[in-house]
This record gives C-alpha cells, sequence and structure tokens, in this order.
C-alpha cells in the first residue's frame, strides 16, 4: 500500500502477507500520517527490502505533527533491514488513547521494532500520553531491539517490554540519541540470562522515569551518569523476592532450601523462614513440630511495597511464629497431648458441649471407680482397687506410647478411615487415663469459647476445678482422709505433669549457630519481678519448686496416712495397704511416682522435639519398676505380682515398638508394610489391655457390691434377734463408720 497521504476514522485497516523491496512492507505514507481516537490498524507478516517493515511513515512535512497516533497500531511478524515494525522519517506524536503495539518484528541493524529518524516519540504538547508495548522484537545486529531514536527524544506514559533482545550493549529495549522520559515502565525480560543494557543513550542525565516495573525477581540499575539502565536476574543459588527494583539478590539459605531461583524460594519439610525482611533470608529456622512446616514456597512480589507472594504458607493452618511453634489464637489452641500440637477450636455449641461432658465424664467416672474401691475395702475380696490401680499405671504408659505413635509420619500416612478407628481406640484409653493423649482437644480452646485469655497457666487452673469439686464433695460426703487418698490418686500425677508443659525447651538451629540458643517458650511471665531479674530462670525455678512440694506433699500424704493408723485402720488407709505384705503397706507411693514420672516425662520431652530421650526415660522408669517388682514381691498374693510385672512388661515391650516405628520413619530404606504392623501391635496392645481391664473392673465392682448385700441381708435378723454375737459379725464397712469418730475425722 503506498499513499501521499492516510487520515484513519474509527475504523480499521488490515495488511496481511505484503512485501516490498525497498520500503513499507505493509504501507508506505510519503505524507501525512494521522489515525483518529477508536480507529485501528493491524500489519501482519509484512517485509520491506529497506526500511520499515510493517508500516513506513516519511512525513515529507519534517514536522512531528504530521504523523499522529491517537487510536491503535498493530504490527505483528514484520522485518526490515532498519525498523522492523515501523520506520518515521520525522518522528510520531502520541494521543492519550494512541497506542503502539509491536510484537515479534526483526530489523537486521536498527529499531527491531520501531526506528525514528528524528523528531523522537513524544505525546502532546504538555502532555506524556499513549503507550509503547513491544514484545519479542530484535535488533540482530544494531541498536534498540524495540524502539531506535537516532535523533529526539522519548516522551510517553507507558511503555511495556518483553523479550526484545539488540546487539551486546545497545539498549535490548530502547536506544536513544535524546532523553527518555516515561511516567511508567514495565519490563518482562528472559528469566534465563543475565539482561545487559535494556535503555542506553547518548546524552548525558537524560533518564526520567517515574515507575519503573519489573518482571517478578528481577532487578534494576543505573549507571552512575544515568545514561543506562539495565535489567538483571539473579545467579544461582541467590533470589529477589522484593519488588523494590533497587534491592539486592539475596544467598538462599542453604540447609533448608529446596528450590532456588531468581524469583522463587521453595523449602524443605520441616523448615520455615522469616519473610518479615525480604532482603534478609538468613533467618530461618527448625520447626520443632514438622508437621507444622509442609515446606513453603515464595514468590516475588509483583508490586513495590507488597510483601511477596506466598505460593505455599510457611505454616500449616492455625500454626504462626518462629518455627511455627505457637497456635493461631483466633482459630486453634494448643492441645492437650502437647505443646507443639495446635488443634481447631470448635465454634458450635454442640462440639462445646461435647467436650466438657467428656472432660467432666472421665474425671468423674475415674474419681467415682477410685471412690468405690476404697468404700468396698472393708470386704474380704477387693480386686477392683488393685485393678484400679494397675489400669491406671498402665494408661500412664499406654497414653504416652500412643501420643508419640500418633506423630509418627508412617501414621499420617494412613488411610483417613484407618486414621479414625485408631483415634477412636486412643480416646478410649484416654477416657481410662483422665487425660487427652491421642486426641485433638484442648482446654484452651473452652477458655476461648468462654471469653477467657488462651494460657497454658489458665488451662491448667481450668482442668484442676472438677477434681476439686469432686474431692470437695466426697469430703463432705464421707472423709476428707478418704477424699484426699482417692485424689492424690486420681488426680495429682495428671496436675504435676502438667507443670511439664511449661519445661519444653526448644532449638530453632542447631546449638552451634549464633542463633542456636535454647528456648523456653511456653514459662509462665512473671510482670512483678524487676527487670533486672531473669525472667526464665525464675520461672523454671518456680515451676521445679511446684512440681517438687506438690510431688512431695502427695507421697507425704499417703505415708502419714498409712502409717498413722495402727489398730482398726479406717477404709481408706486398708484401700492403701490391705494388697500388700506388711512390710510393704507403703507400697502404693511406688505406684503413685511411677505415674507422675512417666506423665511428667511425656509433656516436657514431646516426643516431636525428643522422641529417643522420651522413650529411653519411660523405658528406664519401667526398668526400674520391673526389677523392683521382681525383687521385692510386695503384693500379698503371688498373682497380682505377676499381673503387676506382665503389665510392665508389655509397657516396656510397646515402648521399644514404638522406638523402633519412629526410627524406621527416618529411614530411606523402610517399608510401609512393617510400619503399619507396628503401629497395629502397638495400639491392640494399649488398647485391647485397657479396655480389657476396664471390663474386669466393672465386673469386680458389680461383684463386690453384690457381696456386701447379701451380708448385709443375712446379719439383719441376727441383729433384730438380739444375739449377743451379731455385732462381732457386723459387716466390715459398718464397723469402720463407728469407728470414724469426731476426734479421728479431725486427723
Amino acid at each position: 500500500m503506498r499513499a501521499t497521504a492516510m487520515r484513519l476514522p474509527p475504523e480499521k485497516i488490515w495488511a496481511n502477507v505484503t512485501k516490498s523491496l525497498v520500503r513499507g512492507g505493509g504501507a508506505y505514507i510519503s505524507g501525512v500520517f494521522r489515525q483518529s481516537n477508536g480507529s485501528a490498524a493491524r500489519f501482519q507478516k509484512c517485509m520491506a527490502g529497506v526500511e520499515g517493515g510493517g508500516l513506513h511513515i516519511k512525513n515529507s512535512q519534517g514536522s512531528l505533527d504530521a504523523a499522529m497516533v491517537d487510536g491503535q497500531v498493530i504490527v505483528e511478524d514484520c522485518s526490515a533491514n532498519v525498523g522492523g515494525g515501523i520506520f518515521s522519517k520525522s518522528g510520531i506524536r502520541m494521543g492519550l488513547a494512541g497506542s503502539l503495539q509491536l510484537s515479534k518484528c526483526t530489523a537486521l541493524v536498527d529499531g527491531g521494532g520501531l526506528f525514528v529518524q528524528s523528531g523522537g516519540l513524544q505525546g502532546l504538547e504538555g502532555q506524556q500520553g499513549g503507550r509503547l508495548i513491544v514484545e519479542d522484537c530484535i535488533a540482530a545486529t544494531g541498536r534498540g531491539g524495540g524502539l531506535c531514536l537516532r535523533a529526539g527524544d522519548v516522551k510517553i506514559a507507558h511503555g511495556a517490554f518483553a523479550g526484545c533482545r539488540a546487539a551486546s550493549q545497545k539498549g535490548d529495549g530502547i536506544f536513544a540519541n535524546g532523553t527518555v522520559t516515561m511516567s511508567v515502565l514495565d519490563y518482562h525480560g528472559l528469566d534465563t540470562k543475565v539482561v545487559g543494557s535494556f535503555i542506553k543513550t547518548q546524552q548525558e542525565q537524560p533518564l526520567t522515569i517515574s515507575s519503573v516495573i519489573p518482571a517478578t525477581g528481577i532487578g534494576a540499575v543505573r549507571k552512575p551518569d544515568n545514561t543506562t539502565l539495565a535489567f538483571y536476574t539473579c545467579p544461582p543459588g541467590f533470589v529477589r523476592l522484593a519488588a523494590d527494583t533497587s534491592s539486592p539478590c539475596v544467598a538462599c539459605p542453604l540447609g533448608p532450601t529446596k528450590e532456588c531461583s531468581s524469583k522463587r524460594l521453595g523449602l524443605e519439610g520441616g523448615f520455615m523462614v522469616d519473610l518479615a525482611d525480604p532482603t534478609n533470608l538468613s533467618r530461618w529456622y527448625r520447626c520443632p513440630n514438622a508437621q507444622a512446616c509442609p515446606g513453603g514456597v515464595v514468590e516475588a512480589a509483583e508490586v513495590e511495597g507488597e510483601p511477596p507472594r506466598i505460593l505455599q504458607t510457611m505454616c500449616q493452618e492455625g500454626f504462626i511464629g518462629l518455627g511455627c511453634a505457637q497456635c493461631n489464637s483466633t482459630t486453634h489452641a494448643r492441645a492437650d497431648r502437647s505443646v507443639l500440637q495446635c488443634a481447631k477450636c470448635p465454634n458450635s455449641r454442640l462440639e462445646v458441649s461435647f467436650q466438657v461432658l467428656f472432660y467432666a465424664a472421665t474425671d468423674t467416672s475415674l474419681f467415682a471407680c477410685a471412690a468405690l474401691s476404697v468404700l468396698n475395702a472393708g470386704s474380704k475380696k477387693t480386686n477392683s482397687g488393685v485393678l484400679l490401680n494397675q489400669l491406671m499405671a498402665f494408661t500412664a504408659v499406654s497414653g504416652s506410647i500412643m501420643s508419640g505413635m500418633m506423630q509418627s509420619q508412617s501414621f499420617r500416612q494412613l488411610q483417613n478411615e484407618t486414621k479414625t478407628w485408631l483415634h477412636g481406640l486412643g480416646l478410649a484409653v484416654d477416657a481410662v487415663q483422665g487425660q487427652s493423649s491421642t486426641s485433638d482437644m484442648s482446654l484452651e480452646c473452652l477458655l476461648h469459647y468462654f471469653g477467657f485469655e488462651q494460657s497454658l497457666f489458665n488451662a491448667h487452673c481450668l482442668s484442676s476445678i472438677m477434681p476439686l469439686i469432686l474431692i470437695a464433695l466426697l469430703s463432705v460426703a464421707k472423709n476428707p482422709w478418704l477424699a484426699m487418698v482417692v485424689g492424690t490418686n486420681v488426680f495429682l500425677p495428671g496436675f504435676v505433669a502438667f507443670f511439664g508443659k511449661y519445661l519444653v525447651m526448644l532449638r530453632l538451629r542447631p546449638e552451634t549457630d549464633s542463633v542456636g540458643e535454647a528456648r523456653f517458650a511456653y514459662l509462665p511471665q512473671f510482670g512483678f519481678l524487676p527487670a533486672f531479674f531473669p525472667a526464665d530462670l525464675c520461672a523454671i525455678t518456680a515451676i521445679l519448686i511446684a512440681i517438687l512440694v506438690c510431688s512431695a506433699a502427695g507421697v507425704s500424704g499417703w505415708l502419714y496416712t498409712v502409717f498413722r493408723h495402727h489398730d482398726s485402720p479406717p477404709a481408706h488407709v486398708k484401700y492403701l495397704t490391705m494388697a500388700y505384705k506388711p512390710e510393704f503397706s507403703y507400697w502404693e507411693v511406688e505406684r503413685l511416682v511411677r505415674k507422675t514420672l512417666l506423665l511428667l516425662a511425656k509433656f516436657t520431652l514431646p516426643i516431636m522435639v525428643s522422641p529417643a530421650l522420651q522413650m529411653q526415660t519411660i523405658a528406664s522408669i519401667l526398668m526400674l519398676s520391673v526389677a523392683l517388682y521382681v525383687v521385692c514381691r510386695p503384693y500379698e498374693i503371688g498373682a497380682w505380682n505377676w499381673a503387676e510385672s506382665g503389665l510392665l512388661l508389655v509397657g516396656l515391650f510397646m515402648t521399644n515398638l514404638t522406638t523402633c516405628l519412629l526410627a524406621n520413619d527416618l529411614h530411606w530404606a523402610r517399608s510401609q508394610g512393617t510400619q503399619v504392623a507396628l503401629i497395629f501391635l502397638i495400639c491392640s496392645l494399649a488398647g485391647g489391655i485397657s479396655i480389657g481391664m476396664a471390663v474386669l473392673i466393672a465386673f469386680a465392682l458389680l461383684s463386690e457390691r453384690q457381696e456386701r448385700q447379701a451380708a448385709k441381708k443375712q446379719k439383719q435378723p441376727e441383729v433384730a434377734s438380739g444375739d449377743p454375737g451379731a455385732p462381732d459379725c457386723q459387716p466390715r464397712h459398718q464397723a469402720e463408720d463407728k469407728q470414724l469418730k469426731p476426734s479421728e475425722d479431725t486427723s
């Protein structure tokens, strides 16, 4: 197409697959070129031998206003020796709505997309109008892959460039022998190489660009003389997450990095990075609970001032903080089984009611069973008391073992139906134990629901309310010393072990690192201490003293109860002593101490932080108890010695199985079938024995109750007939009631 002048009304003109041996492969305009707002011209696959592969504007008037673009000019896949897309001899004026779009154009020498011989590329007088969009244009041996100005200035509102190239250091995007002024410059370059000079000028202080927006992960740098603007990608092993064009490339952390490119950082599971400052990635941490850190993936921010884009969060839902070691208090709270587990808090009244009922029913049922066993201690057969004490000691082991097993990687890989069934079995162990070892319930969630502050201290207090109520009721109904014995047996180990949660020690980096110090993140805060006091040391000291005082109070209370009464001991003393030989009447204290130490080890040494140490501590406690029972044989009935030793050996066996399970999780050659077999064996032993013993206790309590009622009915006729021997044949519990005089009650 050849024309002396072209004025485009709001219509569309297309030129497709045309050639010219000299100029203007799509159109040659020797005079005025004016395009009105709303019009469009498209040139595709055009070629010229010398100048203007798509469009050549000669502009014989020599005035910048003679070439006016206020519509849309699209040039695609065109080529020429100079000005592969458009050649303009006297410049182009851009209206506010004007748009030049050049794509896949090639020049053998200069101006792969657009070549302007003189006059420049400018908006209307006093305005920076128009858009220049250049994609994948090339100046094979010359200058200005997107735009080349031999003389004149660039003054436009918006320039966008992607994939443009020119000969080395000759302006991949723009080469100008004048000034370059833009409101916004968008750049989407090649991520696979370091980009050289993008804008290069031959004037002093020529670049005035209000906003530079490079592609994600690409930085921008200017020479001190402001004649060159260059974009660059980061070298291997470095990433640039900040959108600020002046921010440097940052070394990816060596330990946790799984993926590292100029614009993306991916972490291995079990690690997280603090992104508060994207220019400093040295603040990476190991997560004490590896399940809380799925392996975050972040990408460079797209807009300056915005944070990096999170493709995969550093912390699992509900976890926050350094090392993802804290819980998001708005939706989650620390689970009862471990301070490193976060449980999703229920929102419905029904779910909250179920949890409250579970806590109350668990405490009440255990306390009631223990109280009935004490009250039955006057009869000849008191199997229920021995069985209950053995069961509570066994569940202290099995609960810890199942909790550790359910936190293993192999357990997480089981099907949901299988995990649900095993969780149900664990819930049965929890109910017998009186602790939430395998479930995801949380006392802190209840605090949040009822409007109280979520904290370990408040949860500790909340867990003590129901035990105190039950102990007080039994004290009023029967005897304070009896209530003390039952309450200590059922609740003291859990109460003392709760202090272990405050003492959990974490390391978020190796000890040899400068930030690898030990952290006690769950200690209570004493606001009344002076600033110069070491707060952590004071809190640790206070907690250790509390553990010793509470444990000593429970043990000394039992010992005083045992040795205080000699003739006609009351029911609660018989409960503690009658199953044992006279020389071992105090032996029930051993079981109390064992339960306390087992639970304390479970909470103080979480399986996620110290798996080997927790398992070895539990095994050591059990081995010591086995040795004591084998040597001392404290029960009067030999079968009880064998039963107790057998339960201890089963607990020791489960501990060894769990140690194998956790060790295999870390080995590359592990077999999932072996792991599943270990899981089912552990759960079968823990749950099966606990449930079986609970059934035996129920039958024993029923049998003892029937025996007591039968004895009472048998003695009633003898008392009514005035048989002098009748008082001597009264049931033991009636004689004990008569012996509980006020002087004894006050003891």
